[in-house]
C-alpha cells in the first residue's frame, strides 16, 4: 500500500518580488508536525500566527521563530521539503505589457510543483493538495496538466534486468481542497517561509546592514551611535529578529541557505529540503502570459 504524500502551498507579494511556497511530506511527518505547531501556538495563547503579523508584537515574534524553528527542525530531519520559488515583475519575462498576473502565478505554481512531485517520485505518486485559498487560480487545471506530465527526466524507455520497460512516473492527486489559513498550522507555516523569502528580496541588504549593526553594539557597545545610522520601522525589526533567527538555524543544521551571498535567501543546491529557488528567465521566448 502507497504511502499517502500531502502538499500545503502559499504565496506572498503583489508588487515587484513575489513568491509561491509548497510544504511536502507523507502524511503522517505532517500530522505530526501540526501538532507540534498547535501546542506552539497553544503555548503563546494564539491561535493563529501568518508573516504578515509579524510587526513588533513579542508574543507574535516568538510565535514566528518557534515555528521557523520547527519547520527547518522537521527539513533537517528530511521530514518534510520546503520549497520557496521568487521571481521578478521587472525581469525580461515580465516585463511586457498586459502581463496576465494570474496566469503567471498558476503557471509558477505549476513550475514548482512538477520541481517537487519530480523529486518525490521515487517515494511517491499520489498525492493530496492543500492550498491556501485563492478564487483566482484553477486548481483543477494545475492538477490536470501536471497529472498529464511524466516527471521523469530519463530516457522514456530503460533497459533494466527485467528487460526494457517504459520509465513513465504520472503523478496521481487524490484529495483535494483550499485550506484556510486560520486554521490551518500547515498553512501558517509556510506561509512564514513564503513571505520571507519574498521580503528577503526587498530587505535583504537592509538587513544585512541591521545584523552587522547588531554585531557592533555587542562588542563595542556602541548602542546609540548604531542606532543613528540605521532606523527601522518596528514591523521591520521584529521581522529582521525573526530572519536571523531563520539564518542562524540554517548554519546550524548546515543547510546550505545563505542570505549573505546574494543578499535574499537562497539555497545552492536545490536537491536541498529547504530550498529557496529564484527563477530566472530560460531563453529569449520565455515570456509571461498576457491577457487575452
Amino acid at each position: 500500500m502507497n504511502m499517502r504524500y500531502q502538499i500545503y502551498s502559499d504565496e506572498s507579494g503583489h508588487e515587484r518580488f513575489r513568491s509561491v511556497g509548497i510544504l511536502s511530506a507523507e502524511k503522517t511527518n505532517i500530522d505530526k508536525l501540526r501538532d507540534e505547531l498547535e501546542i506552539i501556538l497553544k503555548n503563546h495563547g494564539r491561535r493563529c500566527i501568518e508573516f504578515k503579523k509579524i510587526a513588533g508584537d513579542k508574543e507574535k515574534e516568538d510565535s514566528a521563530k518557534n515555528f521557523v524553528s520547527k519547520g527547518v527542525e522537521y527539513c533537517a530531519a528530511n521530514k518534510i521539503r520546503i520549497d520557496v520559488l521568487s521571481w521578478d515583475t521587472q525581469d525580461r519575462r515580465h516585463s511586457i505589457k498586459g502581463r496576465d498576473d494570474n496566469k503567471n502565478l498558476q503557471m509558477m505554481y505549476y513550475k514548482i510543483l512538477k520541481c517537487i512531485q519530480q523529486r518525490w517520485r521515487h517515494d511517491t505518486l499520489d498525492w493530496d493538495f492543500y492550498p491556501d485559498e485563492h478564487s483566482a487560480i484553477d486548481w483543477r487545471e494545475i492538477m490536470e496538466y501536471l497529472e498529464n506530465t511524466n516527471l521523469s527526466k530519463k530516457n522514456k524507455i530503460e533497459d533494466t534486468l527485467f528487460g526494457m520497460i517504459k520509465n513513465y512516473h504520472f503523478p496521481h492527486f487524490h484529495a483535494h481542497s483550499e485550506a484556510k489559513s486560520h486554521e490551518e498550522p500547515i498553512t501558517q507555516l509556510i506561509d512564514i517561509f513564503t513571505g520571507f523569502a519574498r521580503y528577503s528580496f526587498e530587505k535583504g541588504k537592509t538587513f544585512l546592514n541591521w545584523r552587522e549593526t547588531e554585531r557592533f553594539q555587542r562588542q563595542l557597545k556602541l548602542f546609540e551611535t548604531s542606532k543613528e545610522k540605521l532606523e527601522l520601522s518596528r514591523g521591520d525589526l521584529s521581522k529582521f529578529k525573526v530572519l536571523k533567527t531563520l539564518d542562524e538555524l540554517c548554519k546550524k543544521y548546515r543547510m546550505g541557505v545563505s542570505i549573505n551571498e546574494r543578499e535574499h535567501l537562497y539555497t545552492f543546491s536545490p536537491e536541498r529540503p529547504l530550498n529557496f529557488w529564484f527563477y530566472n528567465p530560460q531563453h529569449e521566448f520565455d515570456k509571461a502570459p498576457v491577457r487575452k
